[in-house]
């Protein structure tokens, strides 16, 4: 486990450090310079913390919503290279409609589930009593694990992990997100997690995972 949570926190939080090499006079005491290398994913690419605060989404499910609407619209796989224009064309226009309406002040209703809604609420506030101070990384986290636990038996979810580029196969592990990375299905059922699978790349969709 201790190097996963290195590894984690050279690539993701921390950085790591480097010698730097130094001319030194024959008289003078050699001294050991450390540099700080900054992580290859530091926490403002993938933490949440105030996009949740911000109300803003935490999950690339717009993305897949557009996916999934588009599909729809072209009504089969594998379209025409005119067929998939036309249908381009046709889903721009609602945008468009769409933004006009946005500059007029008459934003499309947005239909939330209330449970979705009350769960947000729920996270906004545990972020802003963490921000705030109000409580300890200890009471944080027991409170986030009631709030995940709430009328829940189990759960499945999975992340991107990033990855160095890798040499062949690129457009496979490119994922929504604009970075190469893995697809990881993670399975938690009390805030333990119970299996993982990493056999699939980044560009592979979450429902087929």
């Amino acid at each position: 486990m201790e190097p996963f949570v290195t590894y984690f926190d050279q690539t993701y939080v921390t950085g790591t450090y480097r010698r730097v090499q130094r001319q030194q006079d024959d008289n003078e005491i050699p001294r050991v310079q450390l540099r700080l290398i900054p992580p290859r994913f530091p926490p403002e690419i993938w933490n949440v913390h105030e996009a949740t605060i911000r109300d803003e989404s935490r999950t690339n499910n717009l993305c897949e919503g557009w996916n999934n609407r588009y599909s729809r619209l072209v009504g089969h796989s594998h379209p025409t290279i005119w067929r998939a224009i036309q249908w381009i064309q046709a889903d721009h226009a609602v945008v468009a409609t769409q933004l006009v309406l946005e500059s007029r002040g008459e934003p499309p209703k947005k239909r939330q589930k209330r449970v979705y809604k009350n769960l947000q609420t729920r996270m906004k506030n545990l972020c802003q009593d963490r921000r705030d101070g109000r409580k300890s990384v200890e009471e944080e986290l027991s409170d986030i694990r009631g709030t995940a636990s709430t009328k829940t038996c189990g759960g499945l979810e999975g992340t991107h992990i990033a990855i160095k580029t890798p040499g062949v196969n690129k457009v496979m592990y490119f994922n929504c997100k604009r970075y190469h990375s893995l697809n990881i299905q993670l399975c938690d059922a009390n805030g333990v997690i119970l299996s993982y699978c990493s056999r699939f790349p980044g560009a592979t969709h979450d429902a087929f995972v």
